[in-house]
């Protein structure tokens, strides 16, 4: 049941294709469905997975809700007709819900919904997650939805989700008015690709622009400061006019981070002062820490090359695990009596995409 996609480096039109396969190694070749799409730049391509359905249990697609009303089945949701509508039994549209579980375990990124083109469009959900399972137990929330409704509109929701689930269900939290019944008139979920311009390289900060040693749940200290306008936030400003320094005769450094919440930490940049450079890290060592205590060591810059006024240099980690706490202990370059940088900035490295 494995559904598989590729992309074709083609722009120009053609009558015919041939799918020729390489290597078979069986003595057969088959396949249940090959489908060609031309993508438009910035634009979706969107696959939707069930067939219309005719009952509840059906090419080995199962359909179950916590409440129907007899009239409006829950399998009414994927029968592909606008005129028939699933409902909830009045008073029970909070915490309902309607699944579907698939033959296989199948990736979905998208459900395409669509309201009663009625009057009773207003039964629609105005709150709900959209929720993946491969027990039918326990269930990972895949997005979170609030919305408005006009009569017989379709929506397309495309999450992101990179595990393919047994079963997908939409939990509604809330309906336009409490008494009501929830009610949807289709319910459809499939895969959606996009055309994308190109890669973008992102840098986050994992700090914001600190103006003091305390702020908002971020606390940077260290060992040494050389005083009240050399303090240890201003390695943390952004702002490589200022600078941190400690006092004079301190051969170990140590500056603790300590964040509310744990972020990963990849990518680490220092700026040399503008005016001093030579007083930057002659070494340093990168320690992380959930509960700053045990520390896990990321990075050990031993062997650095000399530091040019108001020239970066930067450093690739090679983690992908989050943490609250990170630790930094570091030496005086060339035996100078102190340390001093104009910035340290702790980044999260990653690629995303513009469409």
């Amino acid at each position: 049941g494995e559904t598989r996609q590729y992309y074709i480096d083609n722009s120009t039109a053609y009558r015919y294709y041939k799918f020729t396969p390489i290597e078979i190694p069986v003595t057969e070749f088959r396949i249940s469905r090959l489908r060609l799409y031309h993508k438009i730049a910035g634009q979706e391509c969107l696959q939707k997975f069930i067939p219309k359905l005719t009952s509840a249990t059906q090419g080995g697609y199962e359909i179950t809700c916590s409440s129907q009303l007899n009239d409006h089945l829950a399998y009414y949701a994927f029968d592909g007709n606008d005129s028939s509508q699933w409902a909830t039994t009045i008073g029970s549209a909070q915490n309902s819900w309607i699944q579907i579980k698939f033959p296989t375990e199948t990736l979905c990124n998208v459900v395409t919904i669509k309201a009663r083109s009625d009057s009773y469009y207003i039964q629609s959900p105005i709150s709900f997650e959209i929720q993946g399972s491969n027990d039918g137990l326990v269930y990972t929330t895949l997005k979170a939805v609030t919305t408005g409704w006009t009569q017989g509109e379709e929506k397309i929701i495309v999450f992101f989700n990179e595990i393919p689930f047994l079963y997908y269900r939409i939990f509604i939290k809330a309906v336009q008015n409490n008494g009501d019944p929830a009610a949807l008139s289709t319910i459809n979920f499939g895969t959606s690709l996009r055309e994308y311009k190109r890669d973008l390289n992102v840098r986050q900060n994992l700090l914001p622009i600190m103006s003091s040693n305390s702020q908002d749940g971020y606390e940077v200290s260290c060992n040494s400061e050389y005083g009240s306008d050399w303090k240890i936030h201003r390695a943390f400003d952004r702002n490589t006019g200022t600078s941190w320094s400690t006092g004079y005769n301190s051969p170990t450094t140590t500056i603790l981070i300590t964040m509310p919440t744990a972020k990963i930490c990849n990518f680490i940049s220092i700026y040399p002062r503008s005016d001093l450079g030579h007083q930057a890290f002659g070494t340093f060592i990168l320690y992380a820490s959930n509960d700053g205590e045990n520390w896990a060591e990321l990075l050990a810059a031993t062997d650095i090359s000399a530091w040019i006024n108001n020239t970066p240099k930067d450093w690739d980690i090679d983690n992908n695990l989050a943490y609250s706490h990170y630790k930094i202990v570091a030496t005086p370059y060339n035996n100078e009596n102190c340390v001093s940088v104009a910035s340290i900035d702790l980044l999260h490295k990653y690629t995303t995409r513009e469409y």
